[in-house]
């Protein structure tokens, strides 16, 4: 099985005599890391071709894009739009055949910077080439890949089509990070940086197109149906689409994952006295044109009369680590619109610790996030300073967390634990060379 369901229930069991209003399941989707066929990609990529772009940084990024092209494969397609005053497509949809990639190599390494940038009226050309696909966008991946150092621009909600993902590129300690995950966000994508050392964005790019050139599933639906008794009252899912009907049929639809990914979700039930049987989770995803449904899979607990004993009731690992995560990316993201403060940070991650969930998370878990929150923290008391620091740094993992993918904080090797198999070998591979 390509995709499958794992599950993990808060504890191993609830005693018999007590409703529980409020039990957290963990629903985990993954894919198997071994080779199976991929699905092809269509890649707009937006380049940033103003005046702010001149010298180092347009030829970093000329490198670049040299490794998106020869990291795409033949069943892949690339455009071109670059962006100064006006928008301007180097290229259409073009396959990455050896003919192919001559091309745009020839159409990057004539890029000249100069003018004001239009960051809204290339995005928007970047959209129509997607659109104009029609039916050809249900069997392939499209996003956008957008290269700016984003300084001074201003763009509204309006300006910027949602359908397809954008994904960000922030480059250098001037870009405008507010900015660049406001445009990851409208769109679903994600937003990422390299604020020091410019040239390792062909690095952060090798890691992306790992990641993306190995799509495994496309159109992921998971259907949870709870049992008698049983009740569901949320879906914790970050960015994804879920729906809960009736207290009883939860959905959760993911566009594309990755060959190793794995998603977490959290489903909140309410359980009656003396139930077991919790809930049933089946499913249907498309591989390679063709419709596969996932085996179903029950979630039950024990319902002893008898005390339980101390091991049955204690939060698991796994969804203690789960908790931990969303609480902290929610308290975050309420921090930022009063402003994100030391004492804030600090009083929010002791909470967290001090919480049954912080207790049962692995200390590996918490750990990690602990190092995230002290970046988060930099120059923070010097808000010019952290707007090319911690700000960024903050922005990038609220939407790695919003749809638990890799991105890229500063330097390629902080893209942390949610890299796949893929990116973490093809990333050690671009850091060597």
């Amino acid at each position: 099985m390509q995709v499958k369901v794992e599950t993990f229930t808060r504890s191993k069991a609830i005693p018999s005599d007590d409703p529980c209003n409020k039990f957290p399941v963990l629903v985990r989707v993954v894919v198997a890391p071994e080779e199976m066929p991929r699905a092809g990609v269509d890649v707009v990529t937006v380049l940033d071709a103003s005046g702010g772009m001149q010298g180092g940084k347009l030829e970093h990024m000329k490198d670049a894009m040299m490794v998106v092209i020869d990291k795409l494969r033949a069943e892949d397609r690339l455009s071109i739009v670059s962006f100064n005053t006006y928008e301007n497509r180097l290229t259409r949809l073009t396959y990455m055949t050896d003919h192919g990639r001559d091309v745009a190599r020839l159409r990057i390494n004539k890029l000249v910077a100069g003018g004001q940038g239009d960051v809204a009226a290339a995005l928007q050309e970047g959209a129509e080439i997607l659109w104009w696909r029609e039916a050809e966008s249900s069997r392939r991946v499209g996003c956008i890949i957008l290269l700016s150092d984003c300084k001074k621009y201003e763009i509204s909600k309006t300006e910027i089509r949602p359908e397809f993902p954008v994904h960000t590129f922030g480059l250098g300690t001037d870009h405008n990070p507010s900015m660049m995950k406001h445009i990851a966000d409208i769109t679903s994508g994600t937003y990422s940086f390299i604020n020091q050392d410019i040239g390792m964005i062909k690095d952060a790019l090798a890691l992306f197109i790992a990641g993306l050139t190995s799509v495994a599933a496309m159109s992921i639906k998971i259907t949870l149906r709870t049992n008698e008794g049983i009740t569901m009252s949320s879906i914790e899912s970050g960015g994804y689409v879920n729906l809960v009907k009736n207290n009883q049929v939860g959905t959760i639809e993911i566009d594309n994952i990755y060959a190793s990914e794995r998603k977490d979700f959290i489903v909140y039930l309410r359980v009656a006295e003396g139930k077991k049987e919790l809930m049933t989770i089946g499913g249907q995803y498309l591989s390679h044109n063709t419709v596969k449904h996932l085996v179903n899979t029950d979630v039950y607990v024990v319902r002893p009369r008898q005390e339980c004993v101390l091991g049955d009731l204690a939060i698991h690992p796994e969804v203690a680590a789960e908790l931990v995560r969303i609480t902290l990316e929610k308290g975050i993201s309420a921090m930022l619109e009063k402003g994100l403060t030391m004492g804030g940070l600090q009083q929010l991650w002791e909470e967290i610790m001090d919480s049954d969930e912080g207790r049962g998370a692995p200390q590996e878990t918490l750990a990690g996030l602990s190092m995230d929150i002290t970046e988060m923290k930099r120059d923070i008391e010097n808000p010019k300073e952290h707007r090319k620091s911690g700000l960024p740094y903050t922005l990038s993992w609220l939407t790695s967390r919003k749809w638990q993918r890799a991105t890229i904080k500063g330097i390629p090797c902080s893209s942390g634990a949610i890299q796949t198999t893929g990116q973490d070998a093809d990333g050690r591979t671009a850091l060597s060379q």
